[in-house]
């Protein structure tokens, strides 16, 4: 269950991932069981697949294993100075992704 105060944040790093695996385009995005129907480029497909090779090469994942993900970690300051929130946003399989993820870890960064 995703915290009220995260949805936004979360649905939107989520998206990022989906416009970067579908080189440009954003889908229409749900959470969890429905699948995209319809997608709106938002930026170029060069600009997307350059994004993809830069998540591909800097998923944790790879580090441990070959799967075909992609993937970025990152922290987003808050309301408690010094206690980051730490974000993690991967795809799978990188290459024609099925699926999204976006993970908050709530002052851990």
């Amino acid at each position: 269950m995703i915290p009220k105060r995260f949805e936004r944040l979360t649905h939107a790093l989520a998206r990022v991932a989906s416009i970067v695996g579908n080189y440009g385009s954003m889908p229409v995005t749900r959470f969890v069981l429905d699948s995209a129907k319809v997608s709106v480029p938002v930026i170029t497909h060069a600009e997307a697949e350059r994004l993809n090779e830069f998540m591909k090469e800097e998923a944790v994942v790879k580090k441990f294993t070959n799967a075909n993900v992609g993937g970025k970690t990152g922290t987003a300051e808050n309301e408690k100075k010094g206690k980051t929130h730490a974000w993690f946003i991967g795809m799978a399989p990188a290459d024609n992704p099925q699926i999204v993820v976006c993970v908050i870890q709530e002052y851990s960064g």
